[in-house]
């Protein structure tokens, strides 16, 4: 009898360290994905904003991360982030805007 419950609790347990380490792999995949986007914006900016807002959340609002998470995506890109805000505040910076030549206006 003791079988069945055993085997209930490490499917949990399995569950849970799955899920934990698919989270710290997102925060860790913002680097490399930065480095994408530095590299072709066009393709790649609108996702990243999209897929990494949760982070960009989290730089904002919690300051004791931002100065790891700066040295972490200081390896993918040295000059991350731009200066401050004068309020203290910083946000990831959008990625370089492509440059594009539209048609003259009609």
């Amino acid at each position: 009898m003791n079988a069945p419950t055993e085997e209930k609790k490490s499917c949990g347990g399995a569950v849970v360290c799955i899920l934990l380490a698919l989270s710290i792999l997102y925060f860790l995949s913002i680097g490399p994905a930065w480095k994408m986007v530095l590299k072709n914006p066009m393709v790649y900016g609108t996702r990243f904003e999209q897929i990494y807002s949760p982070v960009e959340w989290l730089f904002n609002h919690a300051p004791p991360l931002r100065k790891p998470f700066k040295a972490y995506m200081d390896l993918w890109n040295p000059s991350f982030p731009p200066s401050p805000k004068p309020s203290g505040v910083t946000t990831l910076p959008p990625p370089p805007a492509p440059i594009l030549h539209s048609p003259p206006p009609p």
